[in-house]
């Protein structure tokens, strides 16, 4: 929160494990569906009760601030936790907050306007719509199809990753449930257009894309 002091912040990592005092000092968002967030580097956060789909830098380093939220890390098991998670061979919190920690971005007041975007529609028709889902530096694609319809994506010169995020369907010819671990993931080489299919009378496919980051 833009109010916080670097004080409350300390107080609060002194105490990870033991209580959530870390928690109260985080701005609180509603979550809606089809919004996104870019998240930068040494921003603290933690997720909502919603399933989100994240994707992430390769190299993805972190130290936890504070424990699960309600739940209290039995004293035999803090200082193992603490080292293996929270300081991560730093020596304190004090060089916790100085190397891990951005505090301008953290505390600004306008945090949501600079990072949160509804997901834009690109393209939409009988068959259903196509969003973006993620800018700055990463970019995937979502599309809602709606029951019996088909869309065709183009060729990419991009290869890109997809899953099946709800309902039932087909890629090409090959068929998909998110409820089957197996058959949830699929990946589409550079120059190849795919047909997604919706095989469900009642229910929309949801299928989410994501391209190779931009550096």
């Amino acid at each position: 929160k833009p109010s916080t002091t670097k004080s409350e912040f300390l107080n609060a990592l002194n105490k990870f494990g033991i209580c959530d005092d870390m928690y109260s000092l985080l701005n609180e968002y509603p979550i809606n569906p089809l919004e996104t967030w870019f998240v930068e580097e040494r921003i603290v956060h933690a997720p909502g009760p919603w399933p989100t789909f994240e994707i992430q830098r390769p190299q993805d380093d972190y130290n936890l601030l504070a424990w699960q939220l309600g739940q209290e890390v039995p004293t035999s098991d803090l200082e193992s936790l603490r080292d293996d998670h929270h300081l991560k061979g730093l020596v304190d919190v004090e060089s916790l907050m100085k190397n891990t920690i951005n505090w301008d971005a953290n505390t600004d007041s306008n945090f949501k306007d600079t990072w949160w975007k509804k997901c834009e529609k690109i393209s939409e028709g009988p068959w259903g719509f196509k969003l973006r889902l993620f800018y700055r530096i990463f970019y995937g694609e979502g599309f809602i199809i709606c029951p019996g319809q088909t869309y065709t994506r183009e060729k990419d010169e991009r290869p890109y990753a997809g899953i099946i995020w709800s309902g039932d369907g087909q890629v090409n010819d090959l068929s998909f449930n998110m409820d089957d671990n197996n058959k949830r993931e699929f990946l589409v080489t550079p120059n190849s257009s795919v047909q997604f299919t919706n095989t469900s009378n009642e229910l929309d496919l949801m299928i989410f894309t994501v391209f190779p980051m931009s550096i």
